[in-house]
């Protein structure tokens, strides 16, 4: 939660009350609640003020009042400016549409910037003039609505402005599933359409609509005017959209995801004969009612259906080191393809089974397949994979999945996370927790394993509750719970919910950054708690529902990578250069002619004069969270030489001597003489 304070209040006005703990200790940063079952910790606490529209530190401490008791201990600040302690919610801000618009995808750039993507149901949403689509792509009638069309905002990195929001859609229904940012910062939307008129570039994929629906595969400049690409990919019968739903919304599932060359890869479905694959693929014909399908949509271009005899999903992709792809996914099939080297090479039973499956790097061979799960139902919705080539399954079960002895444990009934090897061969451990809808997965560098759920919305089942992390919320039915797990599930590191019952996402994937932030797509009912400094707190603007978005830093540890030298000076110039509190622990500072230095706070001369390129590069020592860098450019001028008027001086005792002092702060006079 984070506390705003107004100006010229007092902070030791706000205090955390604790009921049922059995001792409260802090060492600053930290504070550590004692239960009778665990200890709780809340960490990384961190305050803030936005002065001369940045961001700027501010020190911050627990302090123990009394035995129940903790408040706030800060350091200098701008009391006349608005302060902001623990800064966990970065962003959270409504579209302003003025139609009815759902939330459904949201992902992230370099740069921390915020992409939202979602269904709007007609005109109102929030475009600029520049915008690639500016106007809703079709009519609707009374109450019913003929068509919707997607709609894709991007705001700055606190959510507090828009950059760009673009429809994109025509006569048809346009949906988005998931989306990514390449390196160039252009935007690549997966969607499902059955509109058959889209515009497109040239020398895409397919130019032709197919079947019933379709998936599209779209790109957009990073300022949102240009359409870098967009293609359709699908069969004569309906593609893109999922009928294996356990939870609301799993119709509009799949993923993309880019490589290190910014090739394209798709996890989807397909129901229809004629999908298109590659020559020579792993699997070439529709096995059931519907398949799982796998495209790689680059240099190589491949496609393959993969499933059995009824009907199977693939939700989600990860490529290794090795250019392999690993899919996730659901499967009624007995007959879906598996090793028989697996860690379950036969069909567990019941209405789903959860699989994961590795294919080579052009589609054309299975290397390793494995189902998992109860005697009920089970899903895998997300995969990730460690730097080691461990591989994690974020899904959920219906039926009994019990957590391995020693890690975090919840509910055996709902969602778990499971580890098995690059080869599928072990289940190394399995984790726990109430049931949850997946919304989102990270594991990082360090194998530290992150999730973002919604509250359990069942199209099928009334299924539990969770109650490990929000005892006091209790998972109602929506809302978002979020969590951090430590390297392979030995502890809950964090644990919270964020929302109200109303607010949802619909289907999709949100993110991760590899820092510990989500960025994840709602469907806000407008009592969502937004930012104050959101780019729009409105509540819907009249409509029920809003494509929203928020953004929150399990970490509260990003670099503060300011430098604070003034941008001009006069050699010799001696710079002090600062990090602002960074509590990172590896530095790199290139002061721009050719000198470096590894201190967190270095001093460096100037001595000549030119421009220089400054950089500095923060990470931490394990390198868990990548790099983090800042710019800027520092100008060293000729050196000011004043110039001094001399009075009359013919037969005086005395001479005036005077100089302007505009471009000058202090002066000292002396007479030349030498001691």
């Amino acid at each position: 939660m984070t506390y705003q304070i107004a100006p010229n209040v007092e902070p030791n006005t706000i205090a955390l009350i604790y009921e049922g703990h059995r001792s409260l200790e802090t060492n600053g940063q930290n504070l550590v609640i004692g239960t009778s079952i665990r200890q709780v910790v809340e960490k990384n606490l961190v305050a803030f003020q936005f002065l001369d529209g940045g961001k700027v530190i501010v020190p911050c401490q627990f302090v123990i009042w009394d035995e129940n008791k903790v408040g706030f201990k800060l350091g200098k600040y701008d009391k006349s400016k608005e302060l902001f302690i623990d800064p966990a919610v970065i962003a959270f801000t409504n579209s302003v549409c003025t139609s009815e618009a759902f939330g459904h995808t949201a992902t992230f750039n370099e740069g921390g910037q915020i992409y939202s993507g979602g269904r709007c149901f007609g005109s109102g949403y929030p475009k600029d003039t520049g915008a690639f689509q500016v106007d809703f792509g079709g009519p609707f009638v009374g109450n019913y609505y003929l068509k919707v069309d997607m709609c894709l905002s991007k705001y700055n990195p606190n959510g507090s402005d828009l950059i760009y929001a673009t429809y994109l859609g025509e006569y048809g229904e346009d949906l988005p599933h998931s989306m990514i940012a390449n390196s160039q910062d252009q935007i690549v939307l997966l969607g499902s359409t059955n509109s058959t008129n889209h515009p497109f570039s040239s020398n895409v994929y397919d130019t032709t609509h197919n079947g019933v629906k379709d998936i599209v595969v779209t790109s957009f400049s990073s300022d949102g005017t240009q359409l870098i690409g967009l293609t359709y990919v699908g069969g004569g019968g309906g593609d893109g959209v999922n009928n294996l739903e356990e939870y609301y919304a799993d119709a509009y599932r799949g993923e993309v995801i880019i490589d290190s060359n910014d090739n394209i890869y798709l996890a989807s479905f397909s129901r229809f004969t004629d999908f298109s694959t590659s020559a020579g693929c792993f699997q070439d014909s529709l096995a059931g009612f519907q398949d799982g399908v796998v495209l790689s949509l680059s240099t190589l271009c491949w496609s393959t259906y993969l499933g059995g005899a009824t009907n199977d999903a693939a939700f989600a992709l990860k490529q290794d080191a090795f250019g392999n792809v690993f899919v996730a996914g659901a499967t009624t099939s007995s007959s879906f393809p598996v090793d028989t080297n697996s860690a379950y090479n036969a069909y567990l039973g019941g209405q789903t089974d959860a699989f994961v499956s590795k294919l080579n790097s052009n589609g054309t061979q299975l290397l390793a397949s494995s189902f998992f799960g109860s005697t009920s139902g089970d899903q895998n919705y997300f995969i990730e994979l460690d730097i080691d080539g461990g591989v994690y399954l974020f899904g959920t079960s219906i039926g009994s999945i019990s957590a391995t002895s020693g890690k975090c444990s919840g509910p055996s009934t709902g969602g778990y996370v499971y580890k098995t090897n690059s080869n599928l061969e072990t289940i190394e451990w399995v984790t726990s927790f109430g049931d949850l809808s997946p919304a989102a997965f990270l594991v990082d560098n360090c194998s530290r394993i992150y999730l973002s759920g919604q509250g359990a919305t069942s199209t099928v089942l009334n299924l539990s509750n969770l109650d490990t992390l929000d005892p006091v919320n209790n998972l109602a039915q929506a809302g978002f719970y979020l969590m951090k797990l430590s390297p392979d599930a030995n502890e809950l590191e964090f644990g919270s919910f964020y929302g109200n019952n109303g607010s949802h996402v619909d289907g999709g994937t949100s993110r991760f950054d590899k820092r510990g932030v989500v960025y994840q797509a709602t469907c806000s009912n407008g009592t969502f708690p937004t930012t104050s400094w959101a780019y729009s707190t409105n509540e819907t603007n009249n409509a029920t529902y809003d494509n929203t978005v928020f953004k929150i830093d399990f970490e509260s540890n990003i670099a503060q990578a300011e430098i604070v030298p003034r941008d001009t000076s006069c050699a010799p110039f001696a710079a002090l250069f600062e990090n602002e509190e960074s509590v990172w622990t590896v530095h790199y500072w290139d002061f721009g002619d050719e000198a470096n230095s590894t201190d967190s706070t270095p001093t460096h001369l100037y001595d000549s004069v030119g421009s220089y390129e400054i950089f500095y590069v923060i990470s931490d020592s394990q390198n868990c969270y990548g790099d983090h860098t800042a710019f800027m450019t520092l100008e060293i001028l000729d050196p000011l030489v004043p110039e001094i008027e001399i009075g009359d001086t013919t037969c005086v005792d005395s001479v005036m001597l005077s100089v302007d002092t505009s471009d000058f702060s202090a002066f000292q006079w002396g007479n030349g003489s030498i001691e």
